[in-house]
């Protein structure tokens, strides 16, 4: 191997003799009879040549990096096992010859060594180039991904999809989709967060490409099996073409049962598989046909991101209408309070002062606007969940009062 001196970049010191002394062959007319020959001398024991012989013929031929034109380092032997970050990219990079045999090697050092130390490196490298070469090489690069979620480095692989994803080179996208369609279907909705993939889809329903078009139409389909088709058809539908909601919406008749794992992350492979309790009474409890027709339950709450509404309520001018004389004034301030908190997760925030406004309008003389200011809570306290414990403890003794004396 020898390294380009500026960025590293690593070639076959035997290839980059070899092209020159055939393009020399093929086009240079001016060498002499004596420089043919030994070009060809050269290009007959390539093979047989040591690193020193390579090393010297490359300063006598003067040969650079071919991409960049910069200075070459001397050659130095190739050892997998200490691969560094910039070796990896440039074996998958620069070598198509050599993806479909390093690639099983990679994945026996992975599981041992790579996975910590230069997991990022080596997945970047194999989503640059392997994704879009032969269809047996993308076969051993989607093996490596699943390798990758097995030793629970299901970000990082995650990362890469995304990158894969955003380069926008249709053949590598099919890929990244069918490997993340591959890991849910193998590892199920709890090992590969179903989240990050509902972020991605959205863009690839447009795509130019009908296999990238038909691909995401398949992932959309795999993770209603795994999280149920309402949560999906929550999150995505509103940013579908009509024709797209159409043929998910026929396909969705399909969708029956629950989705299992087939396959185990490393920490979970040497635990002893739950025994299934058999209950001795007839007709006790749901049969193994009937609980197995559910979806896991995955709370969509977890699935969406969390949105900032203290901003829009500053902008909306809710303050000043609270605090009206007329009692519908109040209360289309109290509903647009309650309009903008319906949403499905709200961001953390100081929402003391907005608590403070909603309790005093919980004992607001009209009814309709006691009613809307509670509404507003439910709404806050459903966005906020836990974040909103800090407020629900004063406003919870007087929904008490409220309750009481309405019953």
């Amino acid at each position: 191997m020898v390294k380009d001196e500026k960025t590293g970049t690593c070639y076959r010191a035997d290839h980059l003799l070899k092209d020159f002394c055939s393009e020399k062959l093929q086009k240079d007319l001016s060498i002499t009879a004596k420089e043919a020959v030994e070009m060809k001398r050269i290009l007959a024991i390539l093979d047989d040549l040591s690193a020193e012989e390579l090393g010297a013929k490359r300063k006598e031929y003067r040969i650079i990096a071919p991409d960049t034109k910069n200075p070459l380092s001397d050659p130095y032997p190739f050892n997998l096992m200490f691969m560094r970050p910039d070796t990896a990219q440039g074996i998958f990079v620069n070598f198509d010859q050599t993806q479909y045999f390093v690639l099983p090697s990679l994945s026996s050092l992975m599981k041992f060594y790579l996975i910590n130390r230069y997991g990022k490196e080596v997945c970047d490298a194999v989503v640059a180039k392997c994704l879009t070469g032969r269809p047996k090489t993308v076969e051993k690069a989607q093996a490596i991904f699943m390798l990758w979620i097995e030793l629970e480095a299901v970000e990082p692989f995650l990362d890469a999809m995304e990158k894969a994803i955003k380069a926008k080179v249709a053949k590598a996208v099919v890929s990244a989709i069918d490997v993340m369609f591959q890991a849910l279907s193998e590892f199920g909705a709890k090992v590969v967060p179903p989240k990050r993939i509902l972020k991605m889809l959205p863009e690839l329903f447009d795509y130019q490409d009908q296999n990238v078009r038909a691909s995401s139409k398949g992932l959309t389909l795999e993770l209603c099996r795994w999280i149920g088709k309402d949560p999906v058809k929550s999150i995505l539908f509103e940013k579908m073409r009509d024709t797209m909601k159409k043929e998910l919406e026929a396909e969705l008749v399909n969708v029956i049962g629950a989705a299992r794992p087939c396959r185990r992350i490393r920490s979970e492979q040497d635990k002893e598989p739950e025994k299934e309790v058999v209950s001795e009474v007839v007709g006790a409890g749901p049969s193994e046909e009937s609980t197995s027709d559910a979806p896991q339950e995955i709370d969509e709450y977890e699935l969406v991101d969390p949105v900032d509404i203290l901003a829009p309520l500053e902008k909306s001018g809710i303050w000043d209408g609270v605090k009206a004389i007329k009692w519908s004034e109040r209360k289309e301030a109290v509903a647009e309070l309650t309009k903008i908190a319906s949403t499905k997760r709200i961001a953390p925030g100081d929402f003391s002062e907005i608590c403070r406004t909603l309790k005093k309008l919980i004992t607001d003389v009209n009814i309709a606007v006691e009613v809307e200011a509670i509404q507003a809570i439910g709404n806050l306290a459903q966005g906020l969940r836990t974040n909103f414990y800090a407020s629900s403890r004063f406003l919870l003794p007087v929904l008490l009062v409220c309750s009481f004396f309405a019953s």
